[in-house]
């Protein structure tokens, strides 16, 4: 009998399988919230919400299961009892609370930054001039910048320049991406056709736009 106890304390309790799971299918809800929020920038339009959706509804199911595993696997140990539960809630609060979008945007303009710099002073300089609707084609080395097949949005009127590099456009009004204003101010309704439903300032001169 108390070499049978002996042995029992001898080894550590076994993670819970229910933990496994919980850890697993956490990570990709996270992934997959990540990743559809980062590449939507209107809600209403993206295809995968109602995959987040399901995935959120999943993820209340194995918190109310952990809460059960806890009240049954208390006596057991209740560190080990308690995982499920900490990593659900943890899961929950990181696709809650984590900004993945704004993540996503700034880590993008801050890995292309001096690229991005380098095309206004290109515009600035007169060496990248707009067509007759406006948009300019960026040089090969530039073209990632922008999602629009590599073309960006020129204006200069009023004596300020602005250029606008896409990071989506569906229409003429539905679109999204990174403005640079030479005056630094915000930019106003209508500047490039869009109808802004979100300004983030980023960088002095520097705005992340989404309209539609």
């Amino acid at each position: 009998m108390n070499r049978d106890l002996t042995m029992q304390e001898s080894y550590p309790q076994e993670f819970p399988a229910l933990g496994v799971v919980s850890a697993w299918f956490g990570a990709g809800v996270i992934g997959v919230t990540a990743v559809v929020r980062a590449l939507s920038t209107a809600p209403d339009r993206s295809l995968a919400a109602p995959l987040v959706d399901g995935m959120r509804f999943i993820l209340v199911a194995f918190i109310l299961a952990s809460l059960l595993y806890l009240t049954v696997r208390a006596s057991d140990g209740l560190a080990t009892a308690v995982l499920p539960l900490f990593i659900n809630l943890s899961t929950l609060i990181i696709v809650s609370f984590v900004p993945f979008a704004s993540l996503w945007q700034e880590f993008r303009l801050q890995l292309h930054w001096p690229e991005y710099t380098q095309v206004a002073q290109l515009v600035e300089n007169g060496e990248l001039q707009p067509d007759v609707a406006g948009f300019a084609q960026l040089p090969w080395r530039y073209r990632h910048l922008s999602a629009d097949g590599g073309a960006i949005m020129i204006d200069k009127q009023g004596g300020v320049t602005r250029i606008f590099f896409f990071t989506r456009r569906v229409s003429s009004w539905n679109f999204a991406g990174y403005m640079y204003r030479a005056d630094a101010n915000p930019p106003e309704s209508g500047e490039f056709g869009g109808r802004w439903r979100q300004v983030v300032q980023k960088r002095p001169f520097w705005f992340y736009c989404v309209s539609y």
